[in-house]
C-alpha cells in the first residue's frame, strides 16, 4: 500500500508542474507585444514629377507595452528590389501607432513601367519583418512577417496583405 501512496505523490507533483508550466505560458502569451504594420501613402508632384512615398506604421495590438524594430524591409517595383535599413527601436504602449521612416517611393517612370507591363513581374510589393519583445526582455523573441501587394493602377494605391505570419 505504501508504493501506491508514492505513485500518487509523484502524480500530484507532476500535475502541479504541468499546471505551473501552462500558467506560465499563458502569462507570457498575454504579456507579449503583438506588433503589426500598417502602410501610409503620400503623393507629391504631378505628371513627370509625380512620386508616391510609402511609410511603415507600427501598431501594438497587445495588452502590455513592448519594444519593436523593423529587421527587414523592402519595396519591390516590378523586377527591382529596393531594401531599406532601419536602425531604431521603438517603445510601443498598447494601441499606440508610431510612424517610422520612409520605406521607399515610386516615381512617374516606375508607375508608367508597371502600368505598361514593361517588367517581367508587373506588380509592386512591400515586405516587412518586425521583431518585438517585452520591455524587460534582453533579446527579441517574437517575429512578425507581412507582405503587402500594392495596386498602382488607379490614382491612389490600394494595399492588400499577401502573407501574414506571427511567431
Amino acid at each position: 500500500m505504501n508504493w501506491f501512496g508514492n505513485i500518487m505523490d509523484t502524480l500530484l507533483v507532476l500535475l502541479a508542474g504541468v499546471t505551473a508550466w501552462v500558467a506560465y505560458k499563458e502569462f507570457v502569451l498575454k504579456r507579449r507585444p503583438y506588433v503589426v504594420p500598417e502602410i501610409a501613402f503620400k503623393k507629391t508632384g504631378e505628371d513627370e514629377e509625380e512620386k508616391w512615398f510609402f511609410n511603415a506604421i507600427l501598431v501594438n495590438k497587445g495588452t502590455y507595452p513592448g519594444m519593436a524594430r523593423i529587421s527587414k524591409a523592402s519595396l519591390k517595383i516590378g523586377d527591382e528590389e529596393h531594401p531599406t535599413n532601419f536602425h531604431q527601436e521603438l517603445i510601443l504602449v498598447p494601441s499606440e501607432r508610431q510612424l517610422l521612416a520612409q520605406l521607399g517611393h515610386i516615381n512617374a517612370k516606375g508607375l508608367r513601367k508597371i502600368r505598361g507591363h514593361e517588367y517581367q513581374i508587373n506588380r509592386v510589393e512591400i515586405n516587412l519583418e518586425i521583431e518585438s519583445k517585452s520591455i524587460n526582455d534582453k533579446d527579441y523573441h517574437y517575429k512578425t512577417t507581412y507582405d503587402f501587394s500594392v495596386d498602382v493602377s488607379g490614382d491612389e494605391p490600394s494595399f492588400s496583405p499577401i502573407k501574414q505570419h506571427i511567431e
